[in-house]
């Protein structure tokens, strides 16, 4: 028969049911439900003291909980003798406030009928989280007040009581504290004998091995397995018919550090390392490299290698230095013959197909523009334009899409895509990121280490640097790349017989003037229709039009396309953001094979400060700042707004009950209007002058004299409609 405070000892192998010791916290076969709280794997184990776990009780049916214990597969084990504490405050916590909050806590969760709902009828979070919120305090103190009380055999005043495992005996100290001076090694007694691996213990190791689901764990953690799995144990019985098993002490078991020589050399090393580090990573990291990134490169432009990455510094914005706009990204194209940097890109928004697009312009068009807005056109001849290349090689990413093959069809140039996790084929751009990540590294604001520690200063807290700023110092460092870097050891003797310069540069022009025999370098026109993303806009008499923002430029004063739209025929044409230049963009109308330089119609003052990415996070700004006047302004209008319809209200409810009181034909109501606006005016000014004060009387001889106007004759339909009125009048006013 099974009833609550009931200890049950379940074996090992049994499906669904932990092994171990369980005590029965409910058993209600109304609800077939029995309620089995695990304490630990023996009666005498370190595992029974509170705060081990705070997990729920497990509801298993009652019928299969009652047949393994009918088959006497669960054991009913004895109850756990746990004496008294000799604890020297144990006489005054039975007076504390907190004895009675835990006393009062558990009362009102143990009692069987609310015990029974919060487990079989999935109140248990509900009530929990309703006594801690109750009693002010976490929903964890109340789960660990619930575990000691089923672990303390279910006995409320032994679980109220918050040091009862704290042993208060003073110690009498008779000899100094501190590490002994008869030194042992780690798990060891002084007095414990060693042994020496066997054959049987190497054959358990290589079962043990074999048979794991998850070999990339630990070697502590397969310690710690093969511990429990093989260490000899003993069963000791009691006089009451009690039992536990623990560890014999009297066998010795083999170290740690025995095991790991022991599963090194059965499993042997390079299998234990392949094991933790999977196949992935074996992959990216440690699979033999034999050939080079330059391997099948016969000249320069032959290939490009493009990357992104997140830069590792924070950056402020151009419009409020104080304002964070987090991390940028960098994109990279290196020429894979001669590791010349031919293209650079910094953006804010992510790895995205549009970005990688500027960064593919940025290669093969003239850097003049870019450089000029920036303000160091004097490094033009160390970041020359790139020729259109036979390959590009990228990663599966934002160019391992349909959008990018169009863009492989207009240049008429190739795609190769890497493999995953083969960082190795695109090593020369990865190798570039590193160089400047040195330099990175530097600059206030830089993010050094992935894991903070605490105390240490939050570097977004150093951030200083604008996105044209820290653009501006990557190309510097660019140019100091392409015209220092030793490319020395790749001199061939046909390099060295015609005095090369044995860096990037040097390479590079060599290169297209005696390797490349067809190199292609496109105008900055072609260059931008090929690669960039036209836009749909429209041509008005206004200017371009696209998304509410207006370019214009002087050429359409005269233009007839401008002057035709002047007349509603507004005409659809392309348009290309300048990624020079964020104030410019080209547009290209219809019957036309040049494209015509337009400006930004607001221009900001000190625009060439700004990039585009900052245009947009401004534009973001603003609209957020928006909404919050929306959402602050919310309240106010909506009272405004309810004051002008209880005015309505009130005119609809007073002209209905004058229509109702005096009512009128449609035809009599909607003559006479002049006569009535004359008479309201009239009536009106009659009434401001009883409002106002008493003027002074003047006699002046001029007004005097002035003849007195002879009043108008009315019509007899305006005497009869003032006497309608007048009648209407007197009755509101008897009312």
């Amino acid at each position: 028969m099974m009833k609550p405070n009931q200890l049950v000892l379940v074996p090992p192998g049994v499906a669904n049911f932990r092994s171990g010791l369980h005590r029965i916290v409910l058993a209600s076969q109304k609800e077939d439900a029995v309620a089995l709280f695990w304490i630990g794997n023996s009666a005498e184990d370190g595992s029974l003291k509170p705060f081990t776990h705070c997990r729920k009780p497990r509801v298993y049916p009652w019928d299969i909980v009652a047949e393994n214990l009918g088959k006497g597969l669960f054991q009913s084990a004895p109850e756990i003798q746990i004496d008294e504490p000799t604890n020297r405050q144990r006489e005054t916590v039975t007076m504390r406030k907190r004895y009675e909050a835990n006393r009062e806590i558990l009362t009102s969760l143990v009692d069987p009928e609310t015990l029974s709902a919060m487990l079989c009828g999935g109140r248990w979070n509900s009530n929990i989280k309703k006594a801690a919120t109750k009693h002010l305090i976490d929903i964890t103190t109340v789960l660990r007040l619930l575990a000691r009380f089923f672990t303390l055999c279910m006995d409320v005043h032994w679980a109220s009581e918050d040091r009862y495992w704290v042993k208060g005996k003073r110690r009498n100290i008779k000899h100094k504290l501190g590490r002994p001076s008869m030194r042992a090694k780690s798990e060891h007694r002084p007095s414990a004998v060693g042994r020496n691996v066997t054959e049987d213990d190497k054959e358990s190791i290589k079962v043990f091995y074999e048979s794991l689901e998850n070999q990339s764990i630990s070697q502590a953690e397969m310690y710690r397995k093969y511990e429990e799995n093989f260490r000899p144990n003993k069963v000791l019985t009691s006089a009451d018919g009690g039992f536990k098993v623990s560890s014999d002490a009297t066998e010795s078991f083999i170290t740690e550090r025995q095991f790991r020589y022991t599963l090194a050399q059965v499993t042997g090393q390079l299998a234990l390392l392949q094991a933790a580090a999977g196949k992935r990573r074996i992959q990216l990291s440690h699979r033999p490299a034999l050939g080079s990134a330059r391997d099948r490169i016969p000249y320069p432009g032959h290939t490009y290698v493009v990357d992104a990455t997140v830069g590792d510094i924070y950056l402020v914005s151009s419009f409020d230095r104080r304002r964070l706009i987090g991390r940028p990204v960098i994109y990279l194209v290196v020429d894979a013959f001669s590791s010349l940097i031919v293209g650079l890109h910094v953006a804010l928004e992510g790895p995205n197909l549009d970005q990688a697009r500027i960064a593919l312009y940025r290669a093969i068009a003239d850097k003049s523009r870019w450089l000029a807005w920036l303000g160091v056109s004097d490094l033009h001849h160390l970041l020359p334009q790139g020729c259109v290349p036979t390959f590009w090689l990228a990663d599966r990413g934002e160019l391992h899409s349909k959008g990018s093959y169009g863009v492989q069809l207009e240049l008429r140039t190739n795609l190769s895509i890497a493999a995953a996790y083969r960082a190795d084929w695109k090593s020369l751009v990865e190798r570039m990121f590193g160089i400047l990540n040195t330099h990175i590294h530097w600059l206030p604001g830089a993010v050094v280490q992935r894991d903070r520690e605490r105390g240490t200063r939050d570097c977004r807290l150093d951030a200083v640097l604008t996105l044209k700023e820290f653009t501006r110092l990557l190309v510097r460092r660019i140019a100091i790349l392409n015209l220092t870097r030793d490319m020395s050891q790749h001199l061939s003797a046909t390099f060295m017989t015609n005095d090369v310069t044995p860096n990037p540069l040097g390479f590079w022009n060599y290169g297209i003037a005696n390797k490349h025999g067809s190199a292609t370098f496109l105008d900055h026109q072609a260059a931008m229709r090929k690669t960039l993303l036209q836009k749909e806009a429209m041509l008005t008499r206004y200017g371009v039009l696209h998304q509410k923002i207006r370019h214009t430029a002087p050429w359409m004063l005269e233009h007839p396309a401008v002057q035709l739209a002047g007349f509603g025929n507004q005409l659809p044409i392309k348009l290309i953001d300048s990624p020079d230049d964020p104030s410019t963009a080209w547009c290209l109308l219809p019957d036309e094979a040049a494209m015509r330089e337009v400006q930004l119609q607001k221009q900001v003052q000190n625009y060439r400060d700004f990039s585009s990415e900052d245009f947009m996070e401004m534009s973001s700004f603003s609209k957020s700042l928006g909404q919050d006047l929306a959402d602050d302004t919310a309240d106010e209008r909506l009272a405004i707004q309810r004051a002008s319809s209880k005015e309505l209200e009130q005119a609809q409810a007073d002209t209905a009950a004058a229509n109702r009181a005096a009512p009128v034909s449609k035809r009599a109501k909607t003559t006479g209007v002049r006569a009535n606006r004359m008479t309201e005016t009239a009536s009106r000014g009659m009434e401001e002058i009883k409002d106002s004060p008493a003027l002074p009387v003047q006699n002046s001889t001029a007004d005097a004299e002035k003849e007195i106007p002879t009043p108008t004759p009315v019509s007899s339909e305006t005497q009869e409609y003032f006497e309608r009125m007048s009648e209407q009048l007197k009755s509101w006013t008897l009312k």
